[in-house]
Formats: structure tokens, C-alpha cells, sequence
């Protein structure tokens, strides 16, 4: 049993630092659309295994409109773990702001990609 839960803690801290590299380079590509964006993993009903963004410029109610939401784009893009983010309060965006994060996140992927390709 010793061993077992060895091997679980660093797992869980290898995941955690895995997912908070994945949540700090999103912060990361969207913070020129949404300057206050934040990210946790886990949260009040969600568990180690889901990274939520927030902003309280963007969240519900900060805005009369709700032509975006984050749950909706970051799937799109990153199908491989698209079951893996939330936004507990929502993020919403005008049209505009909705292009221009989905072109960052776009970015994003493509510089990842080029990355990994190179090692």
C-alpha cells in the first residue's frame, strides 16, 4: 500500500504542475483581450482534474452582452482535452473580443505544435 500511494502523490504532482503549465499558457495568449483572466484547477463543484478560467471583468453579469463564452472556444480548439476546462461563472465576450481570443488560442496551438515538432 506504501508504494501505491507514492506513486499516486507524484502523479497528482506531476498533473497538477502539467495543468497549471496548460492554464498559465492560456492566461497567457488571452490576457491582451481579457487583462484580469485567471485560472484555478478545480473548483467549488469541480474537481483537481478541471481547469477553470474566471474574470470578473468578463464574467456574468459584468457584461450586457453574452455572445461568447470560453466553454465554447477552448474545446474547439483543444479537442484533446476538451472535457477538461470550465468556466464555473462564465466568460463572455463580444463579437470581437470572441475573434480575437479564438485567433490567440489558435496561436497558441500552432506554437505548440511547432515546439514539439522541433524536439
Amino acid at each position: 500500500m506504501k508504494g501505491l500511494i507514492k506513486k499516486y502523490n507524484r502523479q497528482l504532482s506531476e498533473f497538477k504542475e502539467t495543468a497549471s503549465n496548460i492554464g498559465e499558457l492560456i492566461c497567457q495568449a488571452l490576457m491582451p483581450i481579457i487583462p484580469d483572466i485567471r485560472y484555478s484547477l478545480g473548483g467549488h463543484e469541480s474537481g483537481v482534474d478541471k481547469i477553470c478560467f474566471w474574470s470578473e471583468m468578463h464574467g456574468a453579469g459584468a457584461h450586457s452582452y453574452t455572445h461568447w463564452d470560453l466553454d465554447c472556444t477552448l474545446p474547439e480548439v483543444f479537442p484533446e482535452i476538451k472535457n477538461n476546462f470550465e468556466t464555473p461563472v462564465g466568460l463572455y465576450l463580444s463579437k470581437d473580443e470572441a475573434q480575437k481570443a479564438r485567433e490567440a488560442l489558435l496561436q497558441l496551438k500552432h506554437k505548440i505544435i511547432s515546439e514539439e515538432v522541433k524536439k
